[in-house]
C-alpha cells in the first residue's frame, strides 16, 4: 500500500500542483489581460478625452490667434495701401492742378506780355521801314519826275531862248 499511497500522493501532488499551476497561471493571465484592458481602456479614454480637448483648445486658440494677424495685417496692409494711394493720387491731382494753373497763368502773362512787345516792336519796326521805304521811294521817283520836268522844261527854255535868239538875229 506504500506504492499505492506513493501513486496517489505523486498523482495528487501532480494534479494539485498542475491544476494550481493551471489555475494560477489561468488566473493571472485573466487578471492581467482583464487589468490591462480596464487600465488600457480607461488610460486611453483619459489620453484622448485630454489630448482631445488640449488639441481642440491648443489649435483653437493657433488658429484664431493666426487668423487675427493675418487679418489684422491683411487689413493693416489694405488700409495703408488704400490709404497711401488715395494721399499720392489726391496730393498729385491738387498739385498738378495747382502747378498747372500757376504755370498757365505766370506763362500766360509772360508769353502775352512778352508777345504784345515783340509784336509791337516788329510792327513799328516794319510800320517804320516800310513807311520810310514807301516815302524814300516816293521822294526818289518824285525828284526823278521833278528832274525830267526841269530837264524838259530846261530844254524847251533852252529851244525857246533860240528861237528868240535866231529871231532877233
Amino acid at each position: 500500500m506504500e506504492d499505492k499511497d506513493l501513486v496517489v500522493e505523486t498523482t495528487m501532488d501532480w494534479v494539485v500542483e498542475t491544476t494550481m499551476d493551471l489555475v494560477a497561471e489561468t488566473t493571472m493571465d485573466w487578471v492581467v489581460e482583464t487589468t490591462m484592458d480596464l487600465v488600457v481602456e480607461t488610460l486611453m479614454d483619459w489620453v484622448v478625452e485630454t489630448t482631445t480637448d488640449w488639441v481642440v483648445e491648443t489649435t483653437m486658440d493657433l488658429v484664431v490667434e493666426t487668423l487675427m494677424d493675418w487679418v489684422v495685417e491683411t487689413t493693416m496692409d489694405l488700409v495703408v495701401e488704400t490709404l497711401m494711394d488715395w494721399v499720392v493720387e489726391t496730393t498729385m491731382d491738387l498739385v498738378a492742378e495747382t502747378t498747372m494753373d500757376w504755370v498757365v497763368e505766370t506763362t500766360t502773362d509772360w508769353v502775352v506780355e512778352t508777345t504784345m512787345d515783340l509784336v509791337v516792336e516788329i510792327t513799328m519796326d516794319l510800320v517804320v521801314e516800310a513807311t520810310m521805304d514807301w516815302v524814300v521811294d516816293h521822294l526818289v521817283e518824285m525828284e526823278e519826275q521833278v528832274d525830267s520836268k526841269l530837264v524838259l522844261a530846261v530844254g524847251t527854255y533852252t529851244e525857246v531862248a533860240q528861237v528868240f535868239s535866231k529871231n532877233k538875229e
